[in-house]
């Protein structure tokens, strides 16, 4: 409100921002395309968005909405890059991965209600 009455448009960055997504969007589908050599949609994505997620949820954004940063998703996606990386490393299952992954989804989720509780009853 206070932008609009500085004379700022927001339909115009409204609209830039829609554009700038759409356009940064196509890029990574086309890298995407590059990476797997297929265009087919069902080829190496399922994972992919499992870990987009995870991370977004690790790095603290709440599943139902409202609360997230751009720095903690790149946290969260860090911290499972090095476990992944490390597991690699150590010889470890990708099944004993995916099952650690699962259970940080809902270590972070209870965490982020645990949260969003003591903010709703006034505390820290």
């Amino acid at each position: 409100l206070g932008s609009r009455e500085a004379g700022v448009s927001i339909a115009r960055i409204k609209i830039g921002n829609f554009m700038l997504a759409g356009v940064l969007a196509g890029l990574v589908g086309i890298i995407e395309a590059f990476r797997i050599n297929s265009i087919d949609p069902l080829v190496g994505g399922p994972n992919i968005v499992l870990l987009c997620i995870a991370s977004a949820v690790i790095g603290g954004t709440a599943l139902l909405g409202g609360i997230g940063t751009v720095t903690g998703a790149f946290l969260g996606a860090l911290v499972l890059t090095i476990l992944q990386n490390g597991f690699t490393l150590q010889g470890i299952s990708a099944y004993t991965f995916n099952i650690i992954l699962g259970i940080a989804i809902l270590v972070a989720m209870i965490l982020n209600v645990y949260v969003a509780r003591l903010r709703g009853a006034g505390g820290t």
